[in-house]
């Protein structure tokens, strides 16, 4: 399981990728992958680079993995307007909560923070990514208060991997009144959750 869909794109114009035309990532994407988590993720991406509303009205054509990476694409799109955003709020509705997770990653990424009210709505579903997204999404929508108030409620989740995403938030967060809340998961069962709690205090006390 992906902490998050993918957080840096700088690599995305990767190698088998580099040169390709519209017509042949188009044909790329349309290929049956099931073993790589990025393999649609980076089509998508180079997609929208080289035409920013490609996936818009294409959503409904795709499920599975191939939505997830078309969403993630549409999510960095340069054109962020009334339709993309329509789009990607569309999908908060959607029943694969991988999906609903995905779009509220790519409305994050999008700036459409003012969905938060729909978005926190999530705070307490049973999937657990779709949990850590809202925690990603959190942090960047509220005020900084508020924002410390939710991911501090977070970092009690059964999952790993959201307490792990809550810990990361508080770091970027950049509040030291978090630090006390974070000192017990260095002794957490999760060696990812403990390591990142270590790096998230050591971030913190950095800070003036």
């Amino acid at each position: 399981m992906r902490k998050e869909q993918v957080t840096d794109t700088s690599d995305m114009q990767t190698l088998f990728v580099a040169d390709k035309k519209l017509g042949e990532l188009e044909a790329l994407f349309g290929c049956e992958v099931s073993d790589d988590d990025d393999f649609y993720d980076v089509l998508a991406f180079n997609l929208t680079r080289l035409e920013p509303r490609y996936f818009l009205g294409k959503l409904a054509t795709y499920s599975g993995p191939r939505l997830r990476g078309a969403v993630f694409g549409l999510g960095r799109s340069t054109d962020r307007g009334p339709e993309q955003r329509a789009a990607l709020a569309a999908l908060l509705n959607h029943a694969d909560p991988l999906i609903v997770g995905e779009a509220i990653d790519a409305l994050r990424h999008s700036e459409h923070l003012d969905l938060w009210p729909e978005v926190g709505t999530f705070i307490g579903h049973e999937a657990a990514p779709l949990r850590g997204a809202v925690a990603r999404f959190a942090r960047r929508a509220l005020l900084p208060d508020e924002a410390l108030l939710v991911l501090t409620g977070l970092l009690t989740d059964s999952d790993a991997l959201v307490r792990q995403n809550a810990i990361d938030e508080l770091a970027d967060l950049g509040n030291r009144r978090a630090i006390d809340a974070i000192r017990r998961f260095l002794k957490d069962p999760d060696e990812d959750v403990r390591l990142a709690a270590a790096s998230a205090i050591n971030t913190l006390s950095s800070q003036p």
